[in-house]
């Protein structure tokens, strides 16, 4: 973690060129610890924060409600096939993006639909590099 003008960061080790160690200590305030009770992953951003909602199949619903996948999950509904919908928290796609890719083909982006769209066109590109073509 770093703080930069007053904004916490999470830093990945890999970026880090250099350390300064300073004789005074610094520690996070109530707020600033729940922020990072949230965060998924490094893309976390403290500034940006919006929702993904994701429709569940049947098949595999039982796992959304026996596990917490992500800290942000929150059940919005049961629907009457079984399905869930299901919501996450996040501030960057990245934090829900793999997630999504682990449970496909029993999982769909319901929003944003930018993140749909763009999902569905990430894997248009794939199965046109691997197979020549959908």
């Amino acid at each position: 973690l770093s703080k930069v003008e007053n904004e916490v960061q999470i830093e990945m080790i890999s970026t880090i060129k250099s350390i300064t160690i300073l004789s005074e200590k610094s520690t996070l305030s109530d707020a600033e610890k729940k922020l990072f009770e949230k965060a998924h992953t490094p893309f976390f951003n403290t500034k940006a924060h919006f929702h993904v909602t994701l429709k569940i199949a049947p098949c595999v619903a039982h796992y959304f409600r026996l596990k917490q996948f992500l800290p942000s999950q929150t059940i919005l509904r049961e629907e009457s096939n079984g399905s869930l919908i299901v919501e996450y928290g996040v501030s960057h796609l990245e934090e829900v993006d793999n997630l999504v890719k682990a449970w496909l083909p029993d999982i769909e982006i319901i929003e944003p639909q930018s993140y749909k769209d763009r999902f569905i066109s990430e894997l248009q590109n794939y199965l046109v590099k691997i197979h020549g073509g959908v």
